[in-house]
């Protein structure tokens, strides 16, 4: 809701940005998805550097719901 009416994006869980970027999707906001994934891509590369155990962890739950979808 911040993005659409103030143009910012806040800090987002990891765990919940699938769902954004699915809304944000929806609702043609591309300039949202790229920030999104931009903030993701930066946060599993900080995770990465201390405990690269967790950034596998975080990148298999971001990947889980793309599982269901592919299953036929």
């Amino acid at each position: 809701m911040c993005y659409l009416y103030i143009d910012l994006f806040l800090q987002i869980a990891v765990c919940l940005c699938v769902s954004l970027l699915e809304l944000a999707n929806r609702l043609c906001l591309n300039r949202l998805i790229n920030l999104v994934e931009e903030r993701v891509s930066e946060d599993l590369a900080r995770i990465a550097l201390s405990d690269p155990n967790e950034a596998i962890d975080l990148c298999i739950r971001l990947l889980e719901p793309v599982k269901v979808l592919l299953v036929f």
